[in-house]
C-alpha cells in the first residue's frame, strides 16, 4: 500500500480524513502516508449515509482521536505524484466516490495511461441501495464516475451483487474482540460491528451485517 487518500462519501470529508488516519494507526500503519481529497462531488451537493453509518461514519463508536496529520498534499497531487513515479505499477483500489480519481484524471491529462488498474466499490446489476436502480458510490458523484468509467483505464467494478455476498458472521466479531493494539481497546471494532444491525439468518446462515469492503482483500 503506498498511500490512502479520502473523499467525502458515507460521511462529511472531515471525518472520513479523521477515520482513516486512526485506522492507519490501528493498524498499526503509521508509516502509510493520508491525503485529504474532495469534500464535495464535482458538479452536485453532497449527499452522506450518515443515518445508516452513524453520524461519525463508525457506528456511532467513538475511538481514540488519531496522532498523526494527513500530509501536505492534495489526495490528487499525492495521486499523480505516485502514478508518474512508478508508470504502470500502480492499482488503485476505490471504496467510495470516484472524486478523487476523477480530479487527478482532469488535472493530468496523460495519466490515464499510466495507472496499472482500477478496482472499485461501487454500481450495481441488482438494484440499488439509494433508489431502485442506484448504488450509493455511484449516486453520490455521477460525473466523476464517468470520467472514470470513460478514461480507459483497466476497470474491475465490483458492485452490490457482488458484495452483498460478503457477511460479516458472529465467529468474525468474536476473532476482532481478541484484537488488541495501542491505539484501539478490544471491544472497539466489535462495537462497531455489533452496532450496525441485529442477528439475520438467510438459508441457514446466520450473519450479523453485510460488510462490502473485505472484499477487496
Amino acid at each position: 500500500m503506498e498511500a490512502i487518500t479520502a473523499v467525502a462519501g458515507n460521511v462529511p470529508l472531515e471525518l472520513t480524513l479523521s477515520n482513516a488516519l486512526r485506522l492507519v494507526e490501528i493498524a498499526g500503519r503509521a508509516d502509510v502516508p493520508v491525503a485529504a481529497g474532495a469534500s464535495s462531488p464535482l458538479e452536485r451537493r453532497l449527499v452522506i449515509a450518515d443515518y445508516f453509518h452513524g453520524e461519525n461514519g463508525l457506528a456511532g463508536v467513538e475511538f481514540p482521536k488519531p496522532v498523526i496529520r494527513p500530509v501536505a498534499e492534495s489526495a490528487s497531487d499525492l495521486t499523480r505524484r505516485l502514478v508518474r513515479g512508478s508508470p504502470s505499477e500502480i492499482s488503485i483500489v476505490a471504496v467510495g466516490p470516484l472524486t478523487n480519481v476523477a480530479t487527478a484524471l482532469r488535472a493530468d491529462r496523460a495519466l490515464a495511461g499510466m495507472i496499472r488498474s482500477i478496482v472499485l466499490m461501487g454500481g450495481s446489476l441488482s438494484g440499488g441501495n439509494v433508489t431502485p436502480s442506484a448504488e450509493f458510490n455511484i449516486y453520490a458523484d455521477p460525473e466523476a464516475e464517468r470520467i472514470v468509467f470513460d478514461a480507459g483505464i483497466p476497470l474491475t467494478m465490483v458492485g452490490l451483487d457482488v458484495t452483498r455476498k460478503v457477511l460479516l458472521r458472529e465467529d468474525h466479531i468474536q476473532i476482532l474482540e481478541a484484537k488488541k493494539t495501542r491505539r484501539a481497546r478490544p471491544g472497539d471494532a466489535s462495537c462497531a460491528a455489533r452496532s450496525t444491525e441485529p442477528l439475520k439468518q438467510e438459508r441457514g446462515r446466520t450473519y450479523r451485517c453485510v460488510t462490502h469492503s473485505p472484499w477487496r482483500t
